[in-house]
């Protein structure tokens, strides 16, 4: 019999991308000179393998075609090149939650590695929802993903800064922080109205941070009421009572007083 004669081809890879943290892409070649015969399949010929994993580093990686040995042809291989590029990134922010007016944006745990970039401000009230509270983290790997497209990424120091929202609450009124009110008040005939003095540390603004509204207090069975009542900054209510005490009777002497002695 006549020996079979074999046939000669070349077989190249096609050049693939694939992104860091996916799975490898499909591996495919094709012929470049000649063909098969009939019924051959490529994949009866060559192997197609790249050194690349879904863990590879950012980088090219080579795609080799290796001959699988069979008798009908002669295979000459030509190589590719397996692309990873960067991952794109999503950034997300931290939920802050909610802290009370006069506390300090540091005392708001931040969690994935965010830290605040100024955590001594205390936010107000009227600074609630607010988005402009920086905030920043270490970029540990730039490498593999993409994180030179994000907006607030400084690839020189890897620190990306960002900001996030804070709820503020007003803080509620206490006790200690209204002065300047006595115990009981002397009966005058009138109303009975003491100056209130509230301090939260440093004194606070009437009619910005409180309010002070006053009962009849003219009665000496009734007594007096001083209500103080957050607002702005502020929340809560306080009612401080005090009693109204009698007047000592005022007495003058008459002028003028002869005596008369009997005989």
């Amino acid at each position: 019999p006549y020996p079979m004669q074999r046939r000669s081809i070349v077989v190249k890879a096609h050049d693939e991308t694939g992104t860091y943290g996916e799975e490898i892409q499909t591996l495919t070649a094709t012929i470049v000179s000649n063909s098969l015969a009939g019924g051959d399949t490529l994949d009866e010929i060559v192997t197609i393998s790249t050194t690349a994993t879904r863990n590879s580093t950012v980088g090219t990686y080579p795609i080799t075609v290796t001959p699988k040995g069979h008798p009908g042809y002669d295979v000459t291989c030509i190589g590719g090149t397996y692309t990873i590029r960067k991952a794109q990134v999503t950034v997300h922010t931290p939920d802050t939650g909610t802290i009370t007016y006069g506390e300090s944006l540091s005392e708001i745990p931040l969690s994935d590695g965010w830290e605040w970039v100024d955590g001594d401000i205390k936010p107000a009230v009227s600074d609630s929802s607010k988005t402009g509270y920086l905030i920043r983290k270490r970029i540990d790997d730039d490498v593999n993903y993409d994180w030179h497209s994000v907006d607030g990424y400084d690839p020189e120091s890897k620190i990306l800064t960002n900001t996030a929202v804070v709820t503020v609450s007003p803080k509620p009124l206490a006790a200690e922080m209204v002065s300047g009110v006595e115990n009981s008040y002397v009966y005058t005939g009138g109303a009975i109205e003491p100056a209130v003095t509230v301090q939260d540390g440093e004194a606070l603004g009437p009619d910005t941070d409180y309010t002070v509204t006053y009962g009849a207090n003219t009665t000496i069975a009734e007594g007096g009421t001083i209500t103080v009542t957050g607002m702005g900054n502020y929340t809560g209510e306080l009612v401080i009572a005090f009693s109204i005490t009698q007047a000592d009777p005022a007495y003058t002497a008459p002028e003028n007083l002869s005596v008369c002695v009997g005989h």
